[in-house]
């Protein structure tokens, strides 16, 4: 597809999972909790909603990495920490190495810039004969534009710079990369949705029983991303404590 073109997706965008971590056997996966990425080796970047809580005991945070067809390995995360501007964001020490590194977008977006994300959303949970759980965990491509600009209510962080897109948001995709069309660079981070409240059908009156029927009314949802200045301030100790695109500038030499 055309929107993957400059990059082969899964080995870029990964699914962020609690895993059972037994030592000397394979990691079993115990729930699936959004995406997650890389800008540059080591350090993986995902929505703090995904992470924010202690794992059980025995479990480790970890993203899955396909290294051949239908064979995958489990890489732990570490040092998990929430941006120090208090959004919705975090980074962790991951010892993976993405083949190809993706750049980080410094502009705003244009209204009706055409956008694309890669991530892990409607995980499926299949119970095998034996009574264990199989997850079917599988990446997803996503496409649209950027409707709007705008400051989001967060119902617990306020008001939130955020794109507003024209695709959906579901389950498993929070923490995905927001890609601008035909390239590598990433210009926000997917951590939600808004609800907007749509009439199906009017208000009518029956005419020949002379009944009042209501309006039917439908739910569609849009879904929201960082804007690009509010992941270039990413700060946490994986950054050094500096912005994220001052960060990337200075380990670049630009």
């Amino acid at each position: 597809m055309e929107y993957q073109a400059a990059l082969h997706a899964p080995s870029h965008f990964f699914p962020v999972l609690l895993v059972k971590a037994s030592p000397g056997q394979p990691s079993e996966i115990v729930e699936h909790l959004g995406t997650g990425f890389f800008l540059f080796p080591g350090v993986l970047i995902t929505c703090w909603h995904c992470v924010a809580d202690q794992p059980p005991p025995g479990c480790e945070y970890a993203i899955r990495v396909e290294e051949s067809k239908g064979r995958f390995k489990a890489y732990f995360l570490e040092d998990i920490e929430r941006d120090a501007n208090g959004t919705d964001i975090a980074t962790a020490r991951c010892q993976y190495t993405p083949p190809q590194e993706l750049e980080l977008w410094t502009s705003d977006l244009l209204l009706g810039e055409e956008l694309w994300a890669f991530g892990y959303p409607y995980p499926e949970r299949q119970r095998k004969q034996d009574g264990t759980i199989h997850h079917v965990i599988s990446g997803r491509l996503l496409r649209g534009y950027m409707t709007r600009h705008f400051l989001y209510d967060h119902p617990t962080l306020g008001r939130t710079d955020a794109y507003e897109l024209d695709m959906r948001a579901p389950q498993g995709i929070s923490g995905a990369a927001l890609i601008r069309r035909d390239t590598c660079q990433v210009a926000g981070l997917i951590f939600g949705s808004a609800d907007v409240e749509t009439i199906e059908e009017f208000a009518s009156v029956d005419t020949e029983t002379g009944e009042r029927e209501p309006e039917v009314r439908r739910i569609v949802s849009f879904a929201l991303a960082y804007d690009t200045e509010s992941l270039g301030k990413l700060r946490t100790s994986a950054t050094n404590k500096l912005p994220l695109a001052e960060y990337i500038r200075t380990i670049k030499g630009t």
